[in-house]
């Protein structure tokens, strides 16, 4: 099921994650969504540490912490 979650919303992860470069994001992590794939089933998330780390992430392993400024 798609989720209302937009560019540039801010997100925390509700399940560890691993990011393109192999690096384990943790639950509670912090994220930012900086593209949605599958009409808003999947994510991709930028991490602040490690530097500008990318993760795809489903929908499901997200929690919005702040709402994206339209």
């Amino acid at each position: 099921m798609p989720s209302d979650l937009r560019d540039l919303d801010r997100v925390t992860l509700t399940a560890a994650e691993v990011t393109d470069d192999g690096f384990t994001m943790v639950v509670g992590t912090e994220g930012t969504i900086v593209d949605i794939r599958r009409d808003g089933v999947d994510f991709e998330v930028e991490f602040a540490e490690p530097v500008s780390a990318l993760a795809p992430v489903a929908a499901a392993d997200l929690r919005p912490v702040k709402r994206a400024v339209a």
